[in-house]
C-alpha cells in the first residue's frame, strides 16, 4: 500500500494549503462552496490519513504526487487552479465513497452532491476530471478490487 497522506511532507503541505485557502476572499456562492469542499477533504486527509491511504489507492497511484505538488505550488490561487484542486479532491472523495461499505458523512455527501449539481460551473479541465471520476473511475475501482488477491 502506498502511503501518501501520512508522510511529513504531505502533512506539511496539507496544513500550509489549508492556511492559504482559509485566507482567500471569495466573491460568490460557488467559490465559497468549492473552497469549503476543498477544505473539508483536506482536513479529513490530514486528520485521518490511514483511511484515505487505505481506500484511495487508485487515485494515489494515478494523481497522488501531482495532487501534493499542486497544493504545494506557491502560485496564486485563481479559479482555474482552485477548480483543478477541487477536481482532485473530488476524485479522492469519490473513490473513498465507492471503496467503503459505510455511507459518507453528511458533510462528505453534501460535498459530493455539490459537484454533481454544479459540474457545469467548473473550468474545462476540472470538469473533465470530474466527469472521468463519475463515469470511468468506478469501473477502474471495480476492476482493481475484482482482480486483487
Amino acid at each position: 500500500m502506498i502511503k501518501l497522506f501520512d508522510t511529513n511532507q504531505s502533512k506539511t503541505v496539507l496544513s500550509k494549503f489549508r492556511q492559504r485557502i482559509d485566507g482567500l476572499f471569495t466573491s460568490n456562492d460557488f467559490d465559497k462552496q468549492r473552497n469549503s469542499m476543498i477544505r473539508l477533504v483536506i482536513n479529513a486527509m490530514d486528520k485521518n490519513p490511514d483511511e484515505w491511504n487505505q481506500f484511495c489507492q487508485i487515485n494515489i497511484k494515478w494523481i497522488g504526487d501531482r495532487f501534493i505538488s499542486r497544493l504545494a505550488d506557491s502560485e496564486e490561487l485563481n479559479k482555474e487552479g482552485l477548480d483543478e484542486i477541487c477536481s482532485m479532491c473530488f476524485r479522492f472523495l469519490f473513490e473513498l465513497y465507492l471503496s467503503t461499505k459505510n455511507d459518507l458523512s453528511f458533510e462528505f455527501d453534501s460535498a459530493r452532491r455539490f459537484i454533481f449539481n454544479n459540474i457545469e460551473l467548473f473550468e474545462k479541465s476540472a470538469k473533465e476530471q470530474m466527469e472521468f471520476a463519475i463515469r470511468d473511475m468506478p469501473i477502474a475501482i471495480f476492476k482493481a478490487v475484482a482482480n486483487s488477491d
